[in-house]
C-alpha cells in the first residue's frame, strides 16, 4: 500500500477540538488498513505524557511505544483545519500522523519529502507562525532535513548528533548495540550536559534509532532518503559501515540532491578512506552510487569522557568543540551544521588537532599510567607529567609550523588552551579509558609516530614523543585487547620485527633507531620482571 494517499489527506475551514482531531486521524489511517481502533488511545495516552505539537502549527500526534501492536503498516494521515485546534493550549491547523512499520524503530519522522506537508508550513510561515515555538527546529527553520549517523555512542549524541539536531535535522542513529539502540527508542529526548566553565545544558529531540546488526535493510531505506550522513564508530570501523551506504545510494532515486558523507573520526582522511571502502563494496556499480554522493573530510574535537553507568542515554561533554569541514565538495551547497566551520584546505586543521589533542591526551593517559594515577586531570596535576606532556607538544607544534606554517604564537595558545580541558575536574576521564587500543596509537599515521616522523625527517628534536612511545610501550590493562597484545607480543617478538610491524616504520628511517630503543629498553624491563 502506499504510504500517503489524496484519500488520507482531509482539508477542513473550521475548526475542531483535540479530541476530535486525534479521531479523525486514526479514522484515517484504520480505514486503510495501517492501523487499529485502539491506536487513538495509544495517541492520548501519548499527548497525557508529552505534548506532541512541534510548533508552527504542527502537532504530530503517536502512540507509546507499548502499543506497537496497533500498527499494521506503514501509513500517513494529514488533516488541516483552517479554524485551528487547541492543542493543549497550542494553536495547531495542521496535523499529520505518520507511523512505519512495527519492524523499524517505534518512533515518528516528520514526512519531510512529502509535498502536501511542506506547503502546509509554508502557509504556517506566511500566516506568521512564531518560529521559536519550534520544538524540533532550534534555528526556527522549517525541518526539511534527515541525517543518518552511524555510531549512536557518547561521540554520536553527545557531539555529532547534538549539532545536527541544531542545524535542523531529524536524527536517525544506526548502531550494533541492542541495547543502546533500545535505549534511545524509549525516550523522547535526551540532554546534552557541558561540564566545566562557562557549560549549560542542551536537550536535543526529534531523533530515533535503527538496529543496523538486525535490521540493516531499514538503515539502507534511511540512507537512501537522507540529506547527510555521518560517522563516529572509529576508523576501523568504516568498512563494516560500508556497504549499508551502498545498499541506500543504490535505492537513492536519481533526482535527488546528492547525499553528503562526512566521517568524523580521529584519523587523517577519514571520509577518503570510507569513501574507498564504498567504492570497494559497490563493486561494478561503483561508478554510478559515487555520482549520487559527496564527500567531505572533517577534523572533529570534543572530550567526551566515560559514563555514570546510570546515566541513560544522557552525555556529559566538555563545553568546548570544534567541527571543521572541507567546502570545496558541497559546490556552495553547504551543510546546515551550526559551529561547524567550512575550510578550504582541511590538512593544517586536522593535523594540528590529531598533533595537539590527540597526542597530548594519549601522552598524559600513558605517563599517568606509568605513575599510578587514575584521572586524566590529576595526571596533569602532576609537575613531571605536564612538563613531559608539553615538551611532546611543542615538539608537534615545531612540525606544523614548518609543514604548514602556522603562526607558532598560536600554536602557543592553542597547546594552552588543550592543557587547560585535560584539566578540567568536572570531566571525570581516565588513563586506562584514554589510554586503550596502544597498538593503534603508535601506528604509523597516528599522533605519535605520525609527527615524530616528520619531524626527524626534517632534523627536528623527537625526544619528548620518543618518550612518550615509551610510556604508551608501557601501558597494561587487562581489559583492553590491545593493550595485552602488545605486551605479549612485546614478550615474544624481537625488538627489530616489533618496531617494523607495530609503527609502519621502515628501519631506514631516521625516528627507527631511536623507537627500536625504546622497544628493547621496555623488553628488558618485562624479562627482568
Amino acid at each position: 500500500m502506499s504510504v500517503l494517499t489524496l484519500d488520507q489527506v482531509r482539508i477542513h475551514a473550521g475548526s475542531s477540538t483535540q479530541q476530535e482531531a486525534l479521531q479523525e486521524a486514526t479514522d484515517i489511517l484504520v480505514s486503510v488498513g495501517a492501523v487499529t481502533p485502539a491506536y487513538v488511545d495509544a495517541m492520548r495516552q501519548r499527548e497525557e505524557t508529552v505534548s506532541t505539537y512541534m510548533g508552527n502549527g504542527l502537532a504530530i500526534p503517536h502512540g507509546t511505544n507499548d502499543t506497537k501492536d496497533a500498527i499494521l503498516a506503514s501509513a500517513l494521515s494529514v488533516v488541516r483545519y483552517d479554524g485551528g485546534v487547541d492543542w493543549a493550549g497550542e494553536p495547531a491547523t495542521l496535523r499529520d500522523r505518520h507511523r512505519r512499520t512495527r519492524r523499524r524503530a517505534p518512533r515518528d519522522p516528520l514526512a519531510d519529502r512529502d509535498p502536501l506537508l511542506r506547503r502546509g508550513r509554508r502557509r504556517q510561515a506566511e500566516c506568521g507562525a512564531d518560529p521559536g515555538r519550534a520544538v524540533r527546529t532550534p534555528l526556527g527553520g522549517e525541518r526539511l532535513m534527515k541525517a543518518v549517523h552511524f555510531g549512536a555512542g557518547n561521540i554520536g549524541r553527545g557531539f555529532v548528533g547534538l549539532l545536527l539536531h541544531e542545524g535542523g535535522y531529524e536524527v536517525v542513529f544506526s548502531d550494533v548495540a541492542d541495547a543502546l539502540v533500545d535505549a534511545i527508542n524509549a525516550v523522547d529526548s535526551y540532554t546534552v550536559h557541558e561540564a566545566g566553565p562557562g557549560g549549560t545544558d542542551h536537550v536535543v529531540t526529534g531523533f530515533r534509532a535503527v538496529n543496523s546488526k538486525t535490521d540493516p535493510e531499514t538503515v539502507a531505506d534511511e540512507v537512501a532518503t537522507a540529506d547527510a550522513v555521518t560517522t563516529a564508530v572509529g576508523p576501523t570501523v568504516l568498512r563494516f559501515v560500508a556497504p549499508t551506504i551502498v545498499a541506500g545510494l543504490a535505492r537513492r532515486s536519481a533526482g535527488a540532491a546528492p547525499l553528503q558523507v562526512m566521517a568524523c573520526e580521529n584519523a587523517i582522511g577519514a571520509t577518503d578512506t570510507l569513501r574507498a571502502e564504498i567504492e570497494k563494496a559497490a563493486g561494478v556499480d561503483a561508478e554510478e552510487l559515487l555520482s549520487r554522493a559527496v564527500f567531505a573530510n572533517t577534523a572533529v574535537d570534543r572530550i567526551v569522557p566515560g559514563q555514570p553507568a546510570n546515566g541513560g542515554v544522557d552525555v556529559t561533554v566538555e563545553p568546548y568543540f570544534e567541527w571543521a569541514i572541507e567546502s570545496e565538495a558541497f559546490g556552495g551547497a553547504l551543510p546546515k551544521i551550526p559551529g561547524a566551520h567550512f575550510v578550504e584546505n582541511l590538512a593544517p586543521y586536522i593535523e594540528r588537532k590529531l598533533f595537539t589533542v590527540n597526542t597530548g591526551h594519549a601522552a598524559t593517559a600513558y605517563f599517568g599510567a606509568r605513575a599510578g594515577i587514575e584521572r586524566i586531570s590529576d595526571a596533569l596535576a602532576d609537575p613531571d607529567i605536564a612538563a613531559r606532556v608539553s615538551a611532546a607538544l611543542e615538539e608537534t607544534s615545531a612540525v606544523l609550523v614548518a609543514e604548514h606554517g602556522l603562526d607558532p604564537a598560536e600554536l602557543a595558545q592553542y597547546r594552552a588552551t588543550i592543557l587547560e580541558r585535560f584539566r578540567n575536574p568536572a570531566l571525570v576521564d581516565t588513563v586506562q579509558r584514554v589510554g586503550r587500543q596502544p597498538l593503534r596509537k603508535i601506528s604509523r599515521h597516528e599522533r605519535f609516530i605520525g609527527p615524530a616522523a616528520m619531524a626527524a625527517e626534517r632534523g627536528l628534536s623527537t625526544i619528548a614523543l620518543v618518550g612518550a612511545v615509551t610510556a604508551a610501550l608501557e601501558f597494561e590493562s587487562p581489559d583492553d585487547e590491545q593493550a595485552v597484545e602488545m605486551q605479549e607480543a612485546l614478550r615474544t617478538e624481537d625488538a627489530l620485527a616489533f618496531t617494523s610491524r607495530t609503527t609502519g616504520l621502515d628501519p631506514e628511517h631516521p625516528l627507527f633507531p631511536a623507537v627500536r630503543d625504546a622497544v628493547v629498553s621496555r623488553q628488558t624491563a618485562l624479562n627482568a620482571s
